[in-house]
């Protein structure tokens, strides 16, 4: 049992090659703008439209003339070759011809990969050295910078909050929001603190006097009740049990005593 590999040439050139591009774009999204990015229309030229068609051949002899079986792999072109190797495209061919001839399948495979291993090789060292492939390697780098970059983002001001802040380069496109989110956050963080300074479960009892016991809502004017309005948002969307930040004994806290308390 032995591979061959013929080289064939497509009639047409592989129209799928690599952005050239990586754009930024907004849309909006209940009035707020949300800033996203897409890769561009125009992408690299492939113009080597060579395919490698592989077949398994076996040689027998019966009644003193040698006979031959050959069973067909498939064909691979030139860029998929170096996008997907060649495993995929013979494994369960393989199986199929291990199951007729009784070879085993690793076996099947060792001839195969002998053969094309040295052309995978050659392939991905003349495309590696492509301005097609360098720049989407810069691109792969940009996206996965994005993603870590929003997901620390994300971790601290709430999910859906980055994009409306930075695009995908980490330009920052709206101070504004920003300003706003770590207003919010330094507010949810001054809470927490102030929150974890005495007992939950003494509350519940009966047994924390606090100010907030002691004081009741008719002791603040309008101008205070619209500053707690706005803090009591604040919070309790940062606590709500479905937002990214969510605590839902904190937003237990915030309902039964803060809301009657400040009497919102």
């Amino acid at each position: 049992m032995y591979c061959i590999v013929q080289e064939i040439q497509n009639k047409k050139s592989n129209p799928y090659g690599a952005h050239k591009e990586i754009e930024v774009y907004s849309w909006s999204f209940n009035g707020e703008v949300i800033y996203s990015y897409r890769f561009s229309d125009d992408r690299y030229e492939r113009p080597i439209k060579t395919a490698y068609k592989i077949t398994l051949r076996e040689s027998y002899r019966v009644d003193g003339k040698i006979k031959a079986k050959q069973w067909s792999l498939g064909t691979i072109g030139y860029y998929d070759m170096f996008n997907y190797g060649y495993y995929e495209y013979v494994e369960g061919k393989l199986q199929a011809i291990s199951d007729e001839t009784g070879i085993p399948w690793d076996k099947l495979y060792d001839i195969v990969e002998t053969k094309l291993e040295p052309l995978y090789e050659r392939i991905r060292a003349e495309y590696t050295q492509t301005e097609e492939y360098k720049v989407s390697q810069k691109h792969s780098e940009i996206t996965r910078k994005y993603a870590e970059a929003r997901a620390q983002f994300e971790n601290t001001y709430g999910s859906n909050t980055y994009d409306r802040c930075y695009d995908v380069f980490g330009t920052l496109r709206n101070a504004e929001y920003l300003e706003v989110l770590k207003k919010n956050h330094s507010y949810y963080e001054q809470f927490k603190s102030n929150y974890n300074s005495y007992s939950y479960q003494d509350y519940f009892k009966g047994n924390y006097n606090s100010s907030y016991q002691e004081n009741s809502g008719s002791n603040y004017n309008e101008e205070d009740k619209v500053k707690l309005r706005k803090c009591f948002k604040i919070l309790a969307k940062y606590f709500h049990p479905d937002s990214a930040t969510g605590d839902t004994e904190l937003m237990q806290f915030i309902n039964d005593k803060l809301k009657k308390e400040w009497n919102l």
